[in-house]
Formats: structure tokens, sequence, C-alpha cells
């Protein structure tokens, strides 16, 4: 079993969880009238979104089945380089064989698919446009795993792949993507293209060029201007801030481990990035459940590698 929680990294999971509920909670603002703190956007009785426990459970699997299948099929990909460069990965040691792994790949993203739909049917909305951006993203996850080595714009699709998490899952419980949930997609990419550029690193333990880790404080920056409007989300916004700011004095002392740890601490903020958007968006019960969700991942961690 544990082989297995190693392949998907399922210590970085719970940011998974973050993202979905953010993404439907966003989502479900459509139709009631809500004024939110994004720049000019009010949200009209444009369209309705039915949130209830079966499609939040659905979308949750969904997404959770696509982040794991994503993890096998990127240590399908990196098999050869694992073996050279990452001998800890089970591929490369041999405890497992890379058939029995792209396999499973297969069969997780297939079922992602599967529950994408039955979440969209559960509420009420269209399938096809759901499905469309479950295909574009578990396409983009393909796209990754299979061209991220070499490649300069990778962190760019990785980017991708996170923020259409948001907007799958907008998809899901309503039938027009509304402002809110593209624009803090965007910032969500910008966040996770820094995050990316840092872990391609991981092997060299060193960073070549800084600039991408801008990515990283142009999120933080408007998550400052949303706690403005509500001073609670200050806490998650300070977490956030000491998580970044470790995260790059660890990239900038450069001693050997340090960029596995900055990696992973960035990973685990992503939560907080969520906390903050649901603060912000009037969900203070929804927020909890986001911190708790980089508690965990912290947690997790400590005893499955997240990198």
């Amino acid at each position: 079993m544990i082989i297995w929680l190693t392949l998907g990294r399922v210590s970085n999971l719970p940011t998974v969880w973050a993202n979905v509920i953010t993404g439907l909670a966003l989502a479900s603002t459509m139709g009631m009238g809500v004024t939110t703190p994004w720049p000019s956007l009010t949200i009209t009785a444009s369209s309705s979104a039915n949130l209830n426990t079966a499609n939040v459970f659905l979308s949750l699997l969904a997404i959770s089945l696509a982040y794991l299948g994503g993890m096998f099929l990127n240590d399908v990909f990196d098999a050869d380089f694992d073996a050279s460069n990452r001998n800890d990965r089970p591929i490369a040691n041999k405890q497992i064989g890379i058939r029995s792994v792209a396999v499973a790949a297969v069969v997780l993203l297939l079922g992602s698919l599967v529950a994408t739909a039955a979440a969209t049917w559960v509420s009420g909305q269209p399938i096809t446009q759901a499905m469309f951006a479950a295909v574009a993203l578990i396409g983009s996850i393909i796209l990754y795993d299979a061209w991220h080595k070499n490649n300069p714009i990778s962190p760019v699709i990785m980017g991708a792949c996170r923020a259409m998490v948001y907007v799958t899952c907008a998809m899901i419980v309503s039938n027009t993507l509304s402002g809110s949930v593209l624009f803090a997609a965007t910032m969500l990419g910008l966040y996770v293209i820094g995050l990316t550029y840092t872990a391609k690193q991981e092997h060299l333990n060193q960073i070549i060029h800084a600039w991408p880790l801008l990515g990283l404080l142009i999120p933080f920056l408007w998550a400052a201007k949303l706690a403005l409007a509500n001073p609670v989300a200050f806490i998650p916004l300070i977490l956030l801030a000491c998580s970044v700011g470790a995260a790059l004095f660890f990239v900038v002392r450069r001693a050997p481990g340090d960029v596995p740890k900055a990696v992973v601490t960035l990973i685990a903020g992503m939560s907080l990035w969520d906390t903050i958007l649901l603060l912000a968006s009037g969900f203070p019960a929804l927020a909890l459940v986001a911190m708790a969700c980089w508690v965990l991942t912290l947690t997790l961690q400590m005893w499955i590698s997240g990198t």
C-alpha cells in the first residue's frame, strides 16, 4: 500500500480538495446577487449553481482521481530519469513494474471523467460543458507528464492544470463561468508556475534563475488586497507570507535538501490561498476546511514524500 501512496504523492492530495471546494464555492455565488472583492466583478443572477452533498463528493472524487492518475503517469514517463536521479521512486528502485503503474494511471483518469459526468448530472447541468473542461484538465495533465523534462514552458502547463481544477468544478455546478472563478484560476496558475519552476530544479538542488518565482508573489499581493476586505483573512495571509518567505529562504540558502523543502512548503501553501479566497468570498466554514487541508498536507508530508 505504501508504494501506491508514494506513487500518488498523496501527502499533497488535501491541496486538491481545497481547490475543489474553492472552485465549487466561487461558482455557487452566481445567481445570489453577491458582490465579491474582485476587480470590477459583481455577480448577478445570470445563472444558477446547485450544490449538494452528492455533487460535492463526486467532484472531490473526480479531481482526486485525476490528480492520482497524473502522479502515477508522471512516474511512468520519468522512469528512465528517476533511475539515474531519483532512485527512491518506486518504479526506479524496482518496487513495482512500470506496466502496472501505467494501467492504474489510465483507469484513474478514465474514472475521473466518469465521476465528472456523474457530478454534473447530479447538479442538473449540461454535461457537455463540464466534460469539455474535464478533458482539458486531463489533457493538460498528460501533456505535462509527457513533456515536462527539458521543456521551458512546462511550469505554465502545470499552472494550467491547477487552474483547470477551479474551472472544471465550476462547470460541474454552473452553466456559466464567472469572472471570479476565472480570475482566481489565473492567480492560482501563477502561483503554481513559480512553484513548479522550483520543483523542476529539485534534482539539481539549486535554482538557476529566480525570476519565475515572481509567480508566487503576484497572487500573494492580490491576497493582501482581499484581506483588506475581510480582516480575518489576514490570518491565512500571514501564514502564506511565512510559507513563501521560508521557501524563498531555502531557495536562496541552497543547502542540501533545501529545494525539496521549498517545494513541499509551497505546495501546502496552495490551501492557504484557497482559505483567503473563501474568507473574502463569504465562506468562513469552508475556509476552515481549506485551512485544515493545509495542516493535513504538512502533516502527511512528514510521512510521505510530496515530491
